[in-house]
């Protein structure tokens, strides 16, 4: 089993490098989820915090020497006994095994890939589920979480149980108390910029009452870069990613965000971060990416992300590709401007399938122009180890599909999707337009005949979540002539 010959000689590494650095960003908001446990019990994740619970999350696997010394040191049994429904039923604190290669007989400690029996003398329910352990992102054993009521996560480790006991006690980890109490919980831009960055963060309501406005920030060195007026209606706990304005990085800039229109709760209303300005590659609107996965590929996420907007518009989400599959994707930009590419390892270990007996995988992005290769923005090998990697682009020249004398700028986005699908174009004059989307065996899938379109910008949008994973044809017909454009579905 690769888990069990990679945490023979990568687990110290993986401890000391790792700790810190878990793959769900500490504030990132955790995706909800329902797990049965052993004995047949449901437990949903936002119920037991709409409770106004924290939620400890311990995520092991049976063959895991570190995992089985943490959970015998009996630290999270001790804070359930106090702290869970039989004590004063602050806290929960739930057990899932994250291997899928496991399961009851090695939990029971009955077999070769077991350290021993996890099951006597648990109190917390018990969840044999790997599919948990990928959608938060584990990319090593033992990882501790702490989900507080707002649904922030936080990596808190392998603490006492006074430390456990400490972080749920802190201000941020309590349950909404007050009427009107806006806080910033992430920084989502890029720290790595072409020279000129957005500053997206999000803002929660953590207040009893629907949050309408709020003053936002952006400061350096007691200066103020950037301010924005939001204004919206969020219910209690729920987001918004706003971006407040841009500032320009000459070789790197500490920026502090701050929400300045009210003095409720102070010490929520503040986050920091470190910006560097990185060498970007010249490239074009058309980017082109391919990738060989190894063996491993539910360890390998993509993203392409605008660094002054913060808009995502390429995300392949670990656990979307096959094994030893060659991809392509061709994605067309919206605008120009600065794009950071990254890729990311959930294991630490890149696609270096070659050290476990398997295969090396390829990662390449390029620039294309006129059908032709422009420039090389990234590449990877397969040689060596990465949790992750990062490159810019610097888009400076739009170019666009194939296009025919009725229509111009044609595009999609994003692409791939996972669902919504963004198809803007311009008409040059009022013309008759038809929008067919096709599956590879020829299937009309969507067919949608728009009528006289006026000459100008049209932005459509379309739902895909209830079609099957794979690649399609987007037909734009105008006046007769047709643009066909790849889109790639994932799911």
């Amino acid at each position: 089993m690769k888990q069990f010959l990679r945490s023979i000689t990568l687990m110290a590494a993986l401890m000391m490098a790792f700790t810190a650095q878990a793959q769900l960003p500490n504030g990132s908001i955790c995706p909800d989820f329902t797990g049965t446990d052993i004995d047949g019990n449901t437990w949903n994740l936002y119920d037991l915090l709409d409770e106004g619970k924290a939620v400890i999350i311990e995520i092991s696997a049976t063959w895991c020497g570190p995992c089985w010394g943490y959970h015998t040191s009996n630290e999270l049994k001790d804070f359930y006994n106090a702290y869970g429904p039989d004590g004063t039923n602050e806290a929960m604190v739930l057990f899932i095994e994250g291997d899928g290669q496991t399961g009851m007989e090695d939990l029971m400690g009955n077999t070769g890939s077991t350290q021993g029996d996890w099951i006597t003398g648990t109190p917390f329910p018990i969840i044999d589920d790997a599919s948990i352990s990928n959608l938060l992102s584990v990319g090593y054993f033992p990882t501790i979480y702490t989900v507080c009521p707002s649904r922030v996560i936080t990596e808190t480790g392998q603490g006492s149980m006074e430390d456990h006991y400490a972080f749920i006690q802190e201000n941020a980890c309590q349950p909404a108390s007050l009427s009107n109490d806006p806080s910033l919980i992430a920084y989502n831009g890029a720290t790595e910029v072409c020279g000129e960055a957005g500053v997206p963060v999000t803002l929660m309501n953590f207040g009893l009452q629907p949050l309408t406005a709020a003053t936002i920030e952006v400061s350096s060195n007691g200066q103020v870069l950037a301010t924005e007026e939001w204004t919206g209606n969020l219910n209690t706990y729920e987001t918004e990613i706003v971006n407040v304005g841009t500032v320009s990085v000459d070789g790197s800039l500490d920026i502090d965000v701050d929400i300045t229109s009210t003095d409720d709760n102070m010490q929520n209303n503040s986050l920091s971060a470190s910006l560097v300005q990185g060498e970007a590659e010249v490239a074009t609107t058309h980017i082109y990416i391919e990738v060989l996965t190894d063996e491993w590929a539910g360890e390998t996420g993509l993203e392409l992300t605008n660094t002054t907007t913060g808009e995502v518009v390429f995300s392949i989400a670990a656990g979307e590709l096959g094994n030893v599959t060659p991809y392509q994707w061709d994605v067309f930009v919206p605008s120009a401007g600065c794009y950071a590419f990254r890729i990311t390892d959930t294991y630490g270990d890149g696609m270096n399938g070659t050290q476990w007996g398997g295969s090396a995988g390829y990662c390449g992005v390029f620039a294309y122009q006129d059908g032709e290769w422009f420039n090389e923005i990234y590449s990877y090998d397969g040689s060596y180890d990465f949790v992750t990697e990062s490159a810019l682009a610097d888009v400076q020249t739009v170019v666009s599909v194939e296009e025919n004398e009725a229509v111009a700028d044609l595009n999609v986005y994003p692409n791939p999707t996972n669902g919504i699908l963004n198809l803007n174009f311009n008409t040059l004059d009022a013309s008759e337009v038809t929008v067919e989307l096709v599956n590879l065996l020829g299937a009309v899938v969507i067919r949608e005949d728009l009528g006289t379109l006026q000459a100008g910008a049209q932005r459509l949008q379309y739902d895909l979540t209830n079609l099957e994973a794979g690649m399609y044809l987007m037909n734009v017909t105008v006046d007769g002539e047709m643009t066909t454009v790849r889109v790639n579905l994932t799911k």
